[in-house]
């Protein structure tokens, strides 16, 4: 029998070396101890060893764990970035083709106009033309006539007086452009953007495709007015006034003005309801209508005077037309106001077309009979590329490049439309597909249908400007569009204006020109 053992005072060990617990007696046999198997007592240092990692691991921050490769995914996920660097693939084609923004899923914006100045735009404007205007008076020798006459002013009287080449003062000046007066109307076509800008956020309008259509009216019946200049209707120095750019700037600045007026009429409307603001806009019709009255009847400058019950027909058809919306919709559109006048200006601008056809003819008459065909000729041609851009690039998008909705905008699409309407007409008109001869007065085009056509290459060399003219404007009219509403995406995103202001620019560029050209081979002058 084993001798008894003595009692243990707390916290004393036994003999293997444990140690009691506080407040208690703890009474362990050397049998008990060897009733523990080898594998329970590492079991045990392995659940200590356990129990003091975790303490060790609560007073340290969890600071590694969010570097561990496991949370790398969550912390940054793949799938946010890919959809933004594909906008496009959520659009429904069917809601673009009948959008009316500026850039394909950005709308355009009504800007709030507040603090918004239209001092620098206009010193942009004014100040280089008072500094040359001061430089011809003070040095007339050196500034007006080596430098304002043989650049600006000599091209374009020589160009309305129908010269190829004029000399004043033993300086000579061609008709047309040059290197220096060409980049002089591509600043002054960025000026006017930047004063539009201004001028459409104090009226609180957005760069719309409603807004960009009802400018097409205005660039066609200026186009028109110019046409009269070459075929001897107005006499210096009206004349000289109405040759490009000279006259685009006087079409942009009616617009301009009638826009406001819509403006205000709109605001007018909100105080005494659409009805009032359509008389309003009735009584500037007709004062627009008596000063033509009175104009007309003094004769001067002018060779034929279209009857004035014809301007006033012109007006009473878009008119009634927008006082029907009007009261149908309940709402004044300023726009709306726009239009009324631009479509007057076409249609009163047409009717001098229909007077020179049925024989009311001025200035020398026509060279060679008139050519009819090509009136059908200037919106069939170029509506066919537009009716393949869009057939292939809805096929496209169907197939899987969701970039390629952007040729189903609208606006893109009139941009094309314009582009190609004046290769198309410079194509008919250069390459000798009328009785009469004609030539390509710009720049770049003129050198790169020169080249193609002393390049002796079969069928190229016989139609140069077709070649150089068809090729280039598609391509860069494509160009662009892509430039714009894809490459250049999440820069231009957040001005929708601005972009809908430089479609409109390059919109005009191209179908003001090719509706004179158009209409010029049509009068056959």
């Amino acid at each position: 029998m084993a001798p008894p053992e003595k009692d243990r005072l707390p916290g004393d060990e036994d003999d293997k070396g444990l140690p009691t617990t506080d407040g208690e007696e703890t009474m362990v046999s050397t049998d008990a101890l060897t009733d523990h198997s080898a594998e329970d007592a590492l079991d045990e240092e392995v659940a200590h060893a356990e129990e003091r990692r975790e303490a060790e691991d609560d007073a340290v921050p969890d600071v590694p764990k969010e570097a561990e490769p496991a949370d790398a995914p969550a912390a940054a996920p793949a799938e946010p970035a890919e959809e933004e660097e594909d906008p496009f693939k959520d659009l429904d084609p069917d809601a673009v083709v009948r959008s009316r923004d500026p850039m394909t899923g950005v709308p355009a914006r009504i800007a709030d106009p507040g603090d918004v100045s239209l001092l620098w735009p206009l010193l942009v404007l004014v100040v280089p033309v008072a500094v040359i205007t001061l430089g011809a008076i003070l040095f007339r020798d050196a500034v007006y006539w080596d430098f304002v006459f043989k650049y600006y002013w000599g091209p374009i009287k020589a160009d309305g007086l129908g010269m190829r080449t004029i000399v004043e003062n033993g300086v000579e000046a061609s008709a047309g452009f040059n290197l220096v007066n060409t980049a002089s109307w591509a600043i002054l076509m960025g000026a006017l953007i930047f004063l539009m800008d201004r001028i459409v956020k104090k009226i609180e309008q957005p760069v719309d495709f409603p807004l960009v259509l009802a400018t097409v009216p205005y660039m066609m019946a200026g186009s028109i007015t110019r046409v009269g200049t070459d075929s001897g209707l107005f006499d210096p120095p009206l004349m000289f006034f109405l040759i490009t750019p000279i006259i685009y700037v006087i079409v942009v600045a009616i617009a301009t003005v009638w826009i406001v007026i819509g403006y205000l009429l709109r605001k007018h409307s909100e105080d005494v309801g659409p009805t009032r603001a359509l008389l309003a806009l009735g009584a500037f019709l007709l004062a627009v209508w008596a000063a033509y009255t009175i104009y007309s009847l003094q004769g001067d400058k002018v060779n034929v005077f279209a009857n004035p019950l014809v301007l006033l027909v012109a007006m009473v058809v878009p008119y009634v037309y927008f006082w029907n919306y009007t009261k149908q919709s309940g709402h004044f559109s300023q726009v709306g106001v726009m239009a009324v006048f631009g479509v007057t200006y076409l249609l009163f601008a047409a009717a001098y077309l229909v007077l020179w056809h049925t024989g009311t003819q001025w200035g020398g008459g026509a060279s060679a009979e008139p050519q009819y065909w090509i009136y059908v000729a200037m919106f069939v041609a170029p509506a066919i590329f537009v009716a393949a851009v869009f057939y292939v690039a809805r096929h496209m998008t169907v197939g899987g490049r969701a970039s390629a909705i952007v040729y189903l905008l609208p606006l893109n699409l009139l941009l094309v439309f314009a582009q190609m309407m004046d290769a198309t007409m410079t194509s008919v008109g250069v390459d000798n597909l009328t009785p009469t001869t004609y030539s390509e007065k710009h720049v770049l085009p003129a050198f790169l249908i020169e080249a193609v056509d002393g390049s002796g290459i079969p069928i190229l060399s016989e139609y140069p400007a077709t070649t150089v003219m068809l090729t280039a404007k598609l391509i860069v009219s494509l160009l662009v569009v892509w430039a714009i509403d894809v490459y250049a995406r999440s820069d231009m995103k957040d001005y929708p204006n601005l972009v809908g202001l430089a479609k409109l620019a390059i919109i005009m560029v191209g179908l003001a020109p090719g509706t004179r050209n158009a209409i010029r081979m049509a009068l056959q002058v």
